[in-house]
Order: structure tokens, then C-alpha cells, then sequence
């Protein structure tokens, strides 16, 4: 009786974010992406995304294609992926659960990692959103899992469930490729030749095929070129990671206490080793793996790559498969025993807090581009209501998703993948400036958009560079004419 209990986390986390999620779900400029292309292709003009965004092949298409075909049954694309994330972050908590319920043959602790992972309020806040996050961690969990039950009992079923699988991961997010190295060098080094070969190339011929077709949609937009991060970027890391432990105190209080808690779980484990599992080999290979393709990304392809909780979140999923297994092991003293009762009461209130906000909060903060203020907005509704009169705006994606109208960016100070400036920056403000003046009268709605977007020049900027009149104004958005 006591093994269906391991489920009763998975459910409460569920109805957390079905309840959080009422005023809406987080949209963010990746979240019109796949919003918008699902509605597009719902209403029959192909696979593409909104105007305005990044090409087809920017993002792989996996969620997309599943909001598009929940979609099928009846409900809109946004309202799919409240549906497809909150079922998929229950299904993490769950397999995290069955999985150190597995390893440790113990109820108690499985409901100890299913809470955990239930109660970690970065997983809670992209459960809650339009992105693509939570189907990718349950994925790549029950990837890692699948593989390494073909390692530990070989047979060509278990390889095939753990390439779907994985090969399904790598097709929701490109930073899956993270499990195929992972994936391949473990089996190689177990001396499975034949399999590594067999998984690696199964596992990318998909995202291959797609990207080959994608390139035959339009020009890629990404390259290949240096950009040389430093500690500011390896510091963002600093906050979610001691989150992770310790909820509250911000860093660098709440980091040290991460870091001399993790010191102690380090020295409790080392007293007693036990045996390598498959799955701890696996999982310990991929953090690397992901890490090293996180760096990679940020240092190469994009540099407006972040390490922050969206991106750290998987190893989240990953540290509590390793931690909690790793301290059943070891018989903790009572004050120790005390301390993990303190910690884990800490992250459940953390979480409680978090509901509790999204009950009330429709703040664009909290909500995005679905936020009531945005909806409700005075200075949407204007340019709304004038939509023969040419309009540039700071947020195409947001003006796209909340009205369905085509509208131009402002010009971009610098290319929002490689950081360069932008060498047409002051012709392309000059072009918007007639189109202003001109006799069809151009408006600039600005948006107080929360999204980092540094390649934009900000208000105050284009405030100073430009004759600007108020034409409307709110709390979230002002409309411009040329005086």
C-alpha cells in the first residue's frame, strides 16, 4: 500500500501548476515561437513561425509539432502546452520517484526525491510556461533510464525504447545532443561497439533530416564565431544552483551555504561508497556532456547564451537522482537527519509561496506576453485599433501573439546571436524616422517588455536619438508619433 504514495507528489505538483497556471502561462519570445507555428500550421500556412522571428530551423520542432496536434482535438496551441507541461513535469516527478524507489528499494526515500523534484519552483516556473523545457527534462530523464537498463540487461528492445526516446529528446531541444555524447561514450567504454554506433547514428539522423529540410525552408541564422565570456556568465549559475539547496537567502549568503552544504554530502557519501550504477555513470557523463555543449553554445554560437535556471534546470532532475540514492547509503546522524527535514520543509515552502503568487499575480513579470496588463493595455488597443497605419514596436513576437498582426522591429543595436554591432544601426534608425514623419504616419509602441534584450536600443535611447511625442501611455506600453 505504501508504494502508490510515491505518486501523490507528481499529483500535488500537477494541480500546483494547473492552479498557478489559471491567469495564464509564462509567453516569452521562445514561447511565440512555438505558439505562433503551431497556429500557423493549424490554420494552413505550413510550418512557420511569426513574422518577425527567428527561422524555422532555429528551434527543433518536436514541441511544436505536439501543440499542433493536441491542437487537432480541439484546443488552441497555448492552451496545449499548459496542458503538455504540466502533465510532462508530473511525469518527471513520478519517474523520479520510481527511479530511486528502484535503486534504493525504499518508499521513504523515493518519496524524498519526488518531493524535491516536485517542490523545485525553477521546475514549477517552466512547467508553467510555453516553452519547451519540461518535455525535454522527462525525455532525457527516461532516456538516461532506458539506456542504462539496456546496459545493465542488453537486449535489442531496450536499445531501440532508449534511441526513440533520446533521439525524441535531441528533436525538442538541440542541447540534447548532450545525451548523445553521453550516450555514445558510455557505451563505448562498456566495449559496446556495434550499440554506440548504432545509437549515435539513430539519434541524429532525425534532428539531420529536419535541418536539412529546414535549411531548403530559408537561410540559417546562426554562425560560427568567438565570443569570449567571463565570470558574469559562469555567476549567473550562482543563484539557481543554491536554490537548489537553500531557497531564500540570495548570494552570496545563500550560495556559501550551498557550497558548505554540498561540502557536507560530499563527505557523507565518500565514507561509504557504493558501487556505480549504470544509471549514476550515465548521469554523471551527460552533466558533463550538457555543460560542456552549454559553454560551447554560449562561447561559439550565441552570445546571448545564458546559465541560468532554464538551462541548468535538467541538472536539477539530474542532482537528485544522484544526491538522494547516494545518502540512503549512509545512516545519517540525527542532527544531519534534522537538517535534510529543515531543508526539504524549506523548498516546500518555497513552492507553496510560489502557488500561492499565481493564484493572484497577472503581472507581465510573472505571466509575459499573456499577462492581463498587456491585454487590458491602452496603448496596445490603439495601435490594435489602427492597423492600416505602419507600426514599429520593440516586440514583434508580443505584438503577433497578442493581435495576429505583421508589424517592424525597431532597429537592433547589435545582432542578437553574435553580439556584433550592427553596421547599418544609424540608417536603419534613420529609414524608421521617415517612416514616422511620412504621410502615413508610422507609430513606435514600445513595450516594458522583462525579457533580456540587450542587442535593442532601450526607451530612454530611442527617446533621446528621436523627436518623440506621446501618443499613449500606460504602465506596460507607450505609443509614439513624431513630433
Amino acid at each position: 500500500m505504501r508504494r502508490p504514495l510515491v505518486a501523490v507528489p507528481a499529483v500535488a505538483g500537477l494541480v500546483a501548476v494547473v492552479l498557478a497556471t489559471g491567469k495564464g502561462l509564462y509567453v516569452s519570445p521562445d514561447a511565440v515561437f512555438y505558439v505562433g507555428t503551431a497556429r500557423n500550421w493549424l490554420a494552413g500556412r505550413g510550418f512557420s513561425p511569426p513574422p518577425g522571428l527567428p527561422p524555422v530551423g532555429h528551434f527543433p520542432p518536436l514541441f511544436t509539432a505536439l501543440l499542433a496536434a493536441v491542437g487537432q482535438l480541439g484546443l488552441g496551441p497555448l492552451t496545449a502546452a499548459r496542458a503538455v507541461n504540466a502533465l510532462s513535469y508530473a511525469g518527471v516527478v513520478l519517474l523520479v520517484g520510481l527511479v530511486v524507489r528502484a535503486r534504493t528499494s525504499s518508499v521513504p526515500a523515493a518519496l524524498v526525491a519526488s518531493v524535491l523534484t516536485a517542490a523545485a519552483v525553477d521546475l514549477l516556473t517552466y512547467s508553467a510556461s510555453a516553452l519547451s523545457e519540461p518535455l525535454f527534462i522527462l525525455l532525457a530523464v527516461a532516456g538516461l533510464v532506458l539506456l542504462a537498463t539496456y546496459l545493465d540487461r542488453p537486449s535489442p528492445a531496450r536499445l531501440a525504447a532508449a534511441v526513440l526516446v533520446v533521439a525524441a529528446a535531441f528533436l525538442t531541444r538541440y542541447v540534447g545532443v548532450a545525451l548523445v555524447v553521453a550516450g555514445v561514450g558510455v557505451l563505448a567504454w562498456r566495449r559496446r561497439w556495434a550499440a554506440a554506433g548504432v545509437f549515435g547514428a539513430l539519434t541524429v539522423a532525425p534532428v539531420g533530416v529536419w535541418l536539412a529540410w529546414a535549411g531548403r525552408q530559408g537561410p540559417n541564422d546562426r554562425s560560427v564565431a568567438w565570443h569570449l565570456f567571463g565570470a558574469e556568465y559562469l555567476g549567473q549559475a550562482a543563484r539557481p544552483v543554491s536554490r537548489w539547496l537553500v531557497p531564500w537567502p540570495v548570494p552570496p549568503v545563500g550560495l556559501v551555504l550551498a557550497v558548505v552544504l554540498a561540502a557536507g554530502l560530499v563527505v557523507l557519501v565518500r565514507r561509504r561508497p557504493a558501487a556505480r550504477s549504470e544509471l549514476s555513470v550515465l548521469l554523471w557523463v551527460f552533466t558533463g556532456a550538457y555543460l560542456a555543449v552549454l559553454l560551447a553554445n554560449r562561447a561559439l554560437t550565441d552570445a546571448t547564451g545564458r546559465l541560468d535556471a532554464r538551462f541548468l534546470a535538467p541538472l536539477h532532475v539530474v542532482a537528485v537522482l544522484l544526491a538522494v540514492p547516494a545518502l540512503h547509503r549512509r545512516r545519517l546522524p540525527t542532527p544531519a537527519l534534522v537538517l535534510a527535514g529543515v531543508l526539504v520543509m524549506g523548498q516546500l515552502a518555497d513552492a507553496v509561496a510560489w502557488t500561492a503568487g499565481g493564484l493572484t499575480d497577472a503581472g507581465i513579470g510573472r505571466r509575459g506576453y499573456s499577462a492581463a496588463a498587456l491585454r487590458r493595455s491602452a496603448a496596445v488597443a490603439e495601435v490594435q485599433s489602427d492597423v492600416l497605419r505602419p507600426l514599429y514596436t520593440n516586440a514583434v513576437d508580443g505584438l503577433f501573439f497578442l493581435t495576429g498582426r505583421a508589424v517592424t522591429a525597431i532597429p537592433a543595436k547589435k545582432d542578437y546571436l553574435t553580439g556584433k554591432p550592427n553596421p547599418h544601426y544609424d540608417e536603419e534608425l534613420a529609414a524608421m524616422r521617415l517612416a514616422l514623419a511620412g504621410a502615413t504616419q508610422a507609430r513606435l509602441l514600445y513595450v516594458a517588455v522583462p525579457f533580456r534584450r540587450s542587442f535593442q536600443p532601450t526607451q530612454a535611447e530611442l527617446e533621446a536619438a528621436l523627436p518623440l511625442e506621446v501618443v499613449a501611455r500606460d504602465a506596460v506600453a507607450t505609443v509614439y508619433r513624431l513630433r
